[in-house]
């Protein structure tokens, strides 16, 4: 039954309702933005404090001389910490997930995937260079990169997914809906303009409000039954697709 419904939602079955599915979002996040804010809140501060200490280490005294800087070991320091924080996203990501199934997620979410470091650590390498490459070609590749990679991370935490099968996965299930994942990506692109334009207060609603959009497209084209009720499911075939 499970194989059956994947392989329709991957053959372009689902129906798109992005009314709907914004209307769905906007409601969670009534239920869950303090949440998902305080955990966002507590990396932001991490990474403040990080280049804090990083920049006093390399000398880094203004944005030009960081962006200009040609040290090896400032860039490492960079991709080891971006890969450090790879299990704190995954949290935010599945504290989504959660309040999509009912289930009340706590800021304490951030630490709980650790677990899942080495996975996610190369997800977030090869995302980050895919779409560094997209960008210096166009900003369209980019712009691809990042929705096609909208369903490794809980591919990779909620079914247990090798990185490159729930990359494969990810990118199959994208373009199965390649128009309406576009148009959610504008408004996600929309929403970001106006954060900006409100000295960064929206965001404070934008942010979990995206990653609601996601966790419930997540939940409507990989998850079923049973895995709608309660509880995360353990893996099974049919997400060897």
């Amino acid at each position: 039954m499970q194989d059956s419904k994947l392989d329709k939602h991957l053959s372009g079955a689902y129906k798109f309702n992005i009314k709907d599915l914004l209307s769905r979002a906007s409601q969670l996040s009534r239920e869950n933005t303090f949440t998902i804010f305080t955990a966002l809140a507590f990396i932001l501060a991490l990474t403040i404090l990080f280049c804090f200490i990083l920049f006093n280490i390399f000398g880094i005294a203004s944005l030009e001389q960081l962006v200009t800087s040609q040290d090896s070991g400032l860039a490492v320091s960079f991709l080891v910490y971006n890969v450090m924080l790879a299990p704190m996203w995954g949290g935010i990501v599945m504290m989504s997930v959660s309040s999509v199934r009912k289930q009340k997620p706590t800021t304490m979410m951030v630490f709980a995937f650790f677990i899942f470091l080495p996975q996610l650590g190369l997800v977030s390498v090869l995302v980050d260079t895919l779409a560094q490459v997209g960008l210096q070609l166009f900003l369209l590749p980019a712009f691809y990169v990042y929705m096609a990679s909208t369903f490794i991370v809980p591919l990779v935490i909620d079914k247990r997914l090798h990185p490159f099968k729930a990359i494969r996965l990810s990118v199959k299930m994208t373009n199965a809906y390649l128009f309406p994942m576009a148009l959610i990506y504008l408004i996600f692109l929309a929403l970001m303009i106006a954060g900006f334009l409100s000295l960064f207060i929206g965001f404070i609603w934008i942010v979990p409000f995206i990653y609601n959009v996601k966790a419930l497209l997540y939940q409507d084209l990989f998850c079923f039954e049973s895995e709608v009720e309660n509880k995360q499911q353990e893996p099974t075939d049919i997400f060897n697709a």
